[in-house]
């Protein structure tokens, strides 16, 4: 009898990735690349759309995944998120491409009015898209993921500025272009909490605001609500809300030396809410520069909720090259992979197919953001969650924005600089 040989699979721990675009959908990056251990950065073949898997060997807990994101150019305009952590903590990650959208979209328009708040001014917020518009009445329209049981969040302003009614129109079927008026009533009125004064926790010298944003069920961009400056005082709410629908109750303040402390509160169903603002990261905190830099990650580690470290690394990227919109790299490093390390060097992936451009030339203009993060919920929890996505504008999205979760907490303290790349 012949004996047909096998390969028997690697022990150890799996780990699973989903790799998702700014709406949630599967998508497969342009490369991809893991580690385990101390060892060397390798490439990693996607298993399906959107899904690679990879074992941690026996013994070992530390490892590391990187996706090359499909959007822009290759080369220097990299778009790239790493996620560095133990299996201790956790062993699935959903990994956002935040600019990336493989979905697609429709039209969605129509005539508004705000008579009946007293606005002149109106911003609709969809799901791929925001749009602004003047006037009391006159028509909109707005661009939407294709799909059943939209949503669009129609807020409005006065004259000065205030926020005065906020509307969510509920079960578009965008299948096509369809036509949907927005007419405000006077149950569209914002409802209001209470945010409890939080001096005590302001640093000296520093700026702060607060407000509210409103996320609605079906995952519509973030809708600013309000913000107002000081350390107590009301921000608005959903007159009206669903299951599904949460609020973020925020206040960030911002000091010297590209310094910012945060608090969110993500709350289905907020009141009078209390904000603790961490400590900020000490003056005179350098980071080492180079084309990957070197950032110190001491701050905030004895915190029983410190959670790990956030770096967004933003380079120039091709300047003057069609399409080639800046290189962004956003990375988590999570306190079980820290341990007792002080400081975190971005690894040099230039040299693995796909991740060529994962280092600025000399020359181009280059700015980081380094945040030491804090939450009440566990890195496993964080990193396996659908966030509140500010992606398609900004970029920044997982782990600085929270999980769409009620009774989430998370806090940062930013150190933010701008530099020539040596």
């Amino acid at each position: 009898m012949a004996l047909a040989a096998c390969t028997p699979a690697p022990s150890g721990t799996k780990v699973t990735v989903n790799v998702v675009d700014s709406q949630g959908n599967p998508v497969t990056g342009q490369a991809a690349v893991y580690q385990t251990g101390s060892g060397a950065w390798q490439a990693l073949a996607p298993s399906g759309i959107g899904q690679y898997t990879f074992t941690v060997p026996s013994g070992e807990t530390r490892y590391g995944f990187t996706v090359n994101c499909p959007t822009g150019v290759q080369a220097s305009s990299m778009k790239a998120t790493t996620y560095q952590a133990t299996t201790t903590e956790a062993t699935a990650l959903k990994v956002f491409c935040p600019l990336a959208f493989s979905g697609s979209a429709a039209k969605v328009s129509g005539n508004y009015n705000l008579s009946a708040v007293g606005g002149t001014s109106l911003t609709v917020y969809s799901d791929t898209d925001l749009k602004f518009f003047s006037g009391a009445t006159g028509p909109y329209e707005i661009s939407s993921a294709v799909g059943s049981n939209r949503e669009l969040v129609a807020v409005a302003q006065d004259i000065g500025g205030n926020y005065v009614g906020v509307k969510v129109l509920r079960g578009l079927n965008v299948t096509a272009p369809i036509v949907a008026d927005i007419n405000f009533t006077a149950a569209d009125v914002p409802a209001t909490g209470v945010v409890s004064d939080f001096s005590a926790s302001l640093p000296a010298g520093f700026s702060v605001n607060f407000g509210s944003y409103f996320l609605s069920s079906s995952g519509v961009y973030t809708a600013l609500l309000n913000s107002t400056s000081g350390t107590s005082g009301s921000y608005n709410k959903v007159p009206s809300t669903i299951p599904g629908d949460l609020h973020w109750i925020y206040a960030i303040a911002r000091g010297s030396g590209g310094r910012e402390i945060a608090h969110i509160k993500v709350r289905a169903n907020p009141a009078t809410e209390s904000i603790t603002l961490p400590a900020p990261i000490p003056t005179g905190t350098t980071v080492t520069l180079a084309k990957l830099p070197t950032f110190p990650i001491s701050h905030l580690v004895s915190d029983p909720d410190f959670r790990g470290y956030a770096v967004l690394y933003l380079w120039e990227g091709l300047p003057g090259f069609p399409g080639g919109t800046g290189a962004i790299w956003q990375t988590f490093v999570s306190k079980g992979w820290i341990g007792s390390t002080t400081s975190y060097t971005l690894p040099d992936l230039t040299s693995l197919p796909g991740f060529g451009g994962a280092k600025p030339l000399s020359g181009e203009q280059a700015s980081y953001l380094l945040g030491a993060f804090l939450s009440n919920q566990s890195v496993g929890t964080l990193l396996n969650s659908s966030t509140a996505s500010l992606g398609y504008r900004t970029g920044l999205l997982h782990p600085l924005y929270p999980p769409r979760l009620d009774g989430t907490d998370v806090k940062w303290a930013l150190l933010q600089g701008n530099f020539t790349v040596p």
